[in-house]
């Protein structure tokens, strides 16, 4: 849990939540972490995009 707050903190300028209120603060960080998931998920779909053209370029 650690790595995402850091990420978040450092890579998404959440180092400070400039909102009035509970429920707007919790919507900036719902959306920094749907923007954090969603940033792992492509990622991760590109690598197995990578690996599926490398595995049928040598026909395995």
């Amino acid at each position: 849990m650690e790595p995402v707050f850091g990420s978040l903190i450092n890579y998404m300028g959440l180092s400070k939540i400039n909102t009035r209120g509970i429920l707007s603060a919790d919507k900036k960080m719902l959306m920094a972490a749907a923007a954090y998931n969603l940033k792992k998920w492509i990622n991760f779909c590109q690598s197995r995009r990578k690996t599926a053209a490398l595995i049928a370029q040598w026909g395995l």
